[in-house]
C-alpha cells in the first residue's frame, strides 16, 4: 500500500481527462456502464460523438476505462479510479461544512472520546451508505496521565488509569494484602508521578521492582496490580478497538447483490484481528489514504476501496477514521468528509482536554 503522494498517475491531457472525470462520475451516479450517447449529453464538451467514442477507446487502451461487454458501455478500471481520486484530493478543501449536519453536530459530540467516535460513527451512517470504521485509541499503549486507586472492600481495590486524551481504564483488583485508603493513596501518588508520561502497558515486572524500592510494604498490591494490567491487555486487544456502523446500509447497493461478494466482505469486517491489522497499518504512515480495489493486499476486500484519515493529539495519531465501500464509492464526498471529521476531532482533543478528560468508561 503506497502514500498518496507516491501514487499518482501520468495527467492526460484536458479534454480526454475531463471525458474520464465524467465517465467515473457517471458510473458513480448511476451504477451502469456509461457510454458515448450519455457523455455527448451530459459532459458538455464541444465535440462531437464520434471524437468522444475515439477518446473513450483511447482511454480503454491506456488502461483507464474497460468494457464489461463488447457493445457496452464503459466502466473505470483501479488505475482510472487512481486518476480520478489524484484529480479529488488535488481538488480537496475543508468541506465539512457544506456536509448536511457534519459541521454543528461534530462540534457538539459529548465530551469522553469514546462517545465523541461513537457517535461521529453514527453521524456517518446516516449521510453515507457505506460502512464506518473507526479505530479507538489504546488505552494501554497511550501514555498515562493518572492513575488512582479505591478501596471498595476489604479484599478489593478499583483501579482507574486514565491516558492523556482521557481515556478511562476501570477494573477490579483481589488483593490478599490488607491496605487502607491512605495506603492506597501513597500508591496512586507513586504510579502517578513513576508512570506519567509513560505507556501503560511498561507497568512490567521490572517497573513494578523500582517501584517497590521505593514502598517495599506494597509489594504484594503492586504485583497484583501488574499481573491484572498485563491481563487485561491481552484480552482487550480485540474488538474493543474497533467501532463499526453501516453494513446493513452498504449491503443494499447494486455491488453486494452478488450473495458470494457479499458473504466475503461481511466476513472478513468481522475478522476483527484482520481489520486492526489493516487499520493499524494505515496509522503508521500518519497521513490520509485512499486505497483501490488491488491496491490493498486483502483479497475478500478486492472489490472495495478504503478511505482513512488519523486523528491525532500532540501530532502523534492515535486512531483513525475509515469509510469502507465499493470502488465505486462517492470519492468526492466521502474524502473530505473523512479528513474534516478527523481534523475537527483532533482540534477538539487538543483544545479541549480539560473536558475530554472528564469523561469515564470501563473496561
Amino acid at each position: 500500500m503506497d502514500m498518496l503522494s507516491e501514487i499518482k498517475q501520468p495527467e492526460l491531457s484536458g479534454r480526454r481527462r475531463q471525458l474520464l472525470d465524467q465517465t467515473i462520475s457517471g458510473y458513480i451516479q448511476n451504477g451502469e456502464p456509461v457510454g458515448s450517447k450519455w457523455l455527448s449529453e451530459t459532459a458538455g464538451l464541444s465535440v462531437s460523438s464520434a471524437t468522444i467514442r475515439n477518446d473513450l477507446s483511447d482511454l480503454e487502451k491506456g488502461g483507464y476505462l474497460t468494457q464489461v461487454h463488447q457493445s457496452s458501455g464503459r466502466v473505470p478500471t483501479d488505475k482510472g479510479y487512481r486518476l480520478y481520486v489524484d484529480g479529488v484530493v488535488d481538488r480537496l478543501h475543508p468541506l465539512d461544512a457544506t456536509v448536511p449536519g457534519l459541521h454543528g453536530d461534530v462540534q457538539l459530540i459529548g465530551h469522553n472520546i469514546q462517545q465523541i467516535l461513537g457517535q461521529v460513527t453514527d453521524l456517518m451512517g446516516n449521510l453515507i451508505d457505506y460502512t464506518t470504521i473507526i479505530l479507538m485509541p489504546d488505552i494501554y499503549q497511550e501514555t498515562l496521565k493518572l492513575a488512582h486507586l479505591i478501596l471498595v472492600d476489604l479484599d478489593m481495590v478499583l483501579v482507574v488509569l486514565l491516558n492523556k486524551v482521557g481515556v478511562n481504564c476501570e477494573f477490579l483488583v483481589k488483593i490478599s494484602d490488607r491496605v487502607d485508603q491512605e495506603d492506597l493513596n501513597k500508591i496512586s501518588k507513586l504510579l502517578t508521578e513513576k508512570l506519567s508520561g509513560r505507556p501503560t502497558f511498561e507497568l512490567n515486572k521490572s517497573v513494578v521492582e523500582d517501584l517497590v524500592s521505593e514502598l517495599p510494604l506494597y509489594e504484594g498490591v503492586l504485583t497484583q496490580i501488574t499481573e491484572e494490567i498485563q491481563r487485561l491487555r491481552r484480552f482487550n486487544s480485540g474488538s474493543d478497538k474497533l467501532m463499526m456502523r453501516g453494513m446493513s446500509n452498504m449491503i443494499r447497493l447494486p455491488e453486494f447483490r452478488n450473495v458470494e461478494l457479499t458473504q466475503k466482505v461481511l466476513s472478513t469486517l468481522e475478522e476483527t484481528k484482520v481489520m486492526l491489522a489493516v487499520f493499524s497499518e494505515y496509522l503508521a504512515f500518519n497521513q490520509p489514504q485512499v486505497v483501490i480495489g488491488d491496491e490493498h493486499h486483502i483479497e475478500e476486500l478486492k472489490d472495495c476501496s478504503i478511505v482513512v484519515a488519523p486523528y491525532a493529539v500532540d501530532d502523534e495519531p492515535i486512531g483513525m477514521v475509515g469509510v469502507l465501500g465499493p470502488r465505486r464509492m462517492a470519492y468526492d464526498r466521502v474524502i473530505p468528509m473523512v479528513q474534516g471529521v478527523t481534523a475537527r476531532i483532533t482540534d477538539y482533543l487538543n483544545q479541549n482536554r480539560s473536558v475530554v478528560q472528564g469523561g469515564a468508561s470501563n473496561v
